[in-house]
């Protein structure tokens, strides 16, 4: 399987268990209610922002989907990815379609670009 594929398919896992993961915060914060709030919307979107941003940090440059499909991000020194390198990637994701764009082409989003990383295999 190629990279770029297996790089869709982390991205598509980890989509789903951030969504997963905000929703039970949405349930821990409203007690349960079912109900569609302002409060259950700002948890909702702020628990997927900072799950987005981190979830590469938390388990050493690689998210759970990365992991499966046995990818990891390399940065330039080799070292473990920071809060600030994570973020640099994160940002570039508002212009999807570039994103994809360049996924195609050359394998790296604009994100890896501006923070100087690589999603390589293990």
């Amino acid at each position: 399987m190629s990279v770029i594929i297996k790089r869709l398919v982390a991205a598509a896992i980890d989509h789903y268990i951030i969504c997963f993961i905000s929703s039970f915060v949405v349930l821990i914060v409203t007690l349960g209610e079912m109900n569609i709030s302002v409060l259950s919307v700002i948890a909702f979107l702020f628990s997927c922002l900072v799950l987005f941003v981190c979830k590469d940090i938390l388990l050493g440059n690689a998210s759970i989907g990365k992991r499966i499909m046995k990818l990891k991000i390399a940065t330039d020194s080799n070292s473990k990815m920071g809060f600030i390198t994570a973020l640099k990637r994160t940002i570039p994701c508002i212009l999807l379609p570039i994103e994809l764009l360049l996924i195609i082409t050359k394998n790296q989003r604009l994100g890896d670009i501006w923070a100087k990383t690589t999603v390589v295999e293990k």
